[in-house]
């Protein structure tokens, strides 16, 4: 359901809840221990955490069903032609009385005009399953797959997310960019 595993930023990606006090942890923890601040793709408020991260492995969702700690091929230019993944990491949702999450989700990916390249609101997360213990990442089982192909503009593409815990009344605004060359 969860998995509770250190990644390293700069092999994995992304970033541990730790330091709890009671179910609710303080904050994401890099692969040291040390707090890592609130940023435009990693936040944490009200102990609900969330992660939006761009990859280019498309079994990597397959994999993280595994007892190993998957591999995440993070991007920062994407390659035309060849699929792209959104993914949504979050930890520490809300719990109702069946102690089941109810974590939804809201996509938009911009071109460098500024332009509407894709969007979709309501995306499940993780909605009336039970929920991984405090503090263990969850991947939310519907992701964002995209294929830039070569009639659509080079430059800046932005991927906005907003995560909502409908339990606990959090959303977490989250922004990813990657590049896309001529």
């Amino acid at each position: 359901m969860g998995k509770k595993i250190v990644f390293s930023l700069a092999v994995f990606g992304f970033f541990v809840l730790g330091a709890f006090a009671g179910d609710q942890p303080e904050g994401w923890h890099d692969q040291n221990g040390k707090m890592v601040k609130n940023s435009d793709n990693i936040k944490m408020q009200n102990g609900f955490g969330a992660q939006l991260w761009v990859i280019s492995n498309e079994n990597f969702f397959e994999e993280w069903k595994k007892p190993e700690t998957p591999k995440m091929n993070i991007i920062k230019t994407a390659i035309r032609n060849k699929p792209v993944f959104a993914v949504i990491f979050f930890a520490s949702a809300g719990v109702n009385e069946k102690g089941e999450s109810d974590v939804t989700f809201d996509f938009l990916l911009k071109n460098p005009n500024g332009g509407v390249y894709a969007e979709q609101k309501g995306m499940e997360a993780w909605v009336n399953k039970k929920s991984a213990p405090a503090g263990q990442i969850q991947l939310a089982i519907q992701d964002v797959g995209i294929v830039i192909e070569d009639k659509d503009p080079a430059g800046k593409y932005r991927f906005e997310a907003v995560v909502h815990d409908n339990i606990k009344k959090v959303s977490l605004p989250l922004v990813y960019e990657f590049t896309v060359e001529k």
